[in-house]
């Protein structure tokens, strides 16, 4: 879920695709997801499409870029990436923007199982108008455990 507008959700899919989902109340009071967006990571592994095995929203994003996520992604080989992903109802205009892709060097060497940001407020003052600093943390398969600052 995404934490500065929690009627958003991110999946990864074997597949190779992201999809960013809203999550809409029906008239009978049930829940119903909508698909706000679908894109493949730029990382391809060497293979037509790169299985998606984690994916995680960065949280405490100032307002005035709300209608934007940052969202980590990491894949079955090891890599990880971060994006910029278009978050509002009109999102389908908008395109995916890929921020930072991790050194194959500095990647993990398996299948990344779990994404974790740093809390915002633990890392950065927003007032005070300075650069975002985000804190990335991943573990995966290969038993190891990276931190990334980004």
């Amino acid at each position: 879920f995404c934490p500065s507008m929690p009627n958003i959700i991110a999946s990864g899919s074997r597949d190779g695709f992201v999809k960013v989902w809203k999550v809409c109340e029906t008239a009978d009071e049930g829940l119903q997801l909508k698909e706000l967006l679908k894109f493949e990571p730029s990382t391809k592994g060497g293979k037509k499409s790169e299985p998606v095995t984690a994916v995680a929203f960065a949280e405490g994003l100032p307002d005035d870029i709300i209608q934007y996520g940052i969202l980590g992604i990491g894949t079955e080989s090891g890599r990880i990436e971060v994006w910029a992903v278009p978050i509002s109802d009109d999102s389908a205009s908008k395109e995916p923007t890929l921020l930072h892709a991790i050194a194959a060097n500095d990647s993990h060497f398996d299948t990344v199982k779990k994404l974790s940001w740093r809390p915002m407020a633990a890392t950065n003052n927003v007032e005070s108008g300075a650069a975002l600093q985000f804190t990335l943390a991943s573990c995966s398969q290969d038993s190891g455990v990276r931190i990334y600052n980004i």
